[in-house]
């Protein structure tokens, strides 16, 4: 299982998720907040700040 940390209004997301489930791979979507100071949980799980983040569950 796959966790997408990603945002509805992104096209970068928009295109992992498309992806994702032409590949038939089972995900998770994890949204995350618009502003990049807002993403704690997001930067603690992965490490990182900016979206889209794949990371195996």
């Amino acid at each position: 299982m796959l966790q997408l940390y990603q945002a509805e209004w992104c096209p970068y997301s928009h295109a992992i998720r498309q992806r994702l489930t032409e590949l038939g791979l089972s995900w998770v979507a994890q949204p995350v907040e618009a502003v990049p100071e807002d993403r704690n949980a997001m930067r603690e799980a992965t490490g990182h700040d900016v979206i889209p983040v794949l990371v195996a569950a």
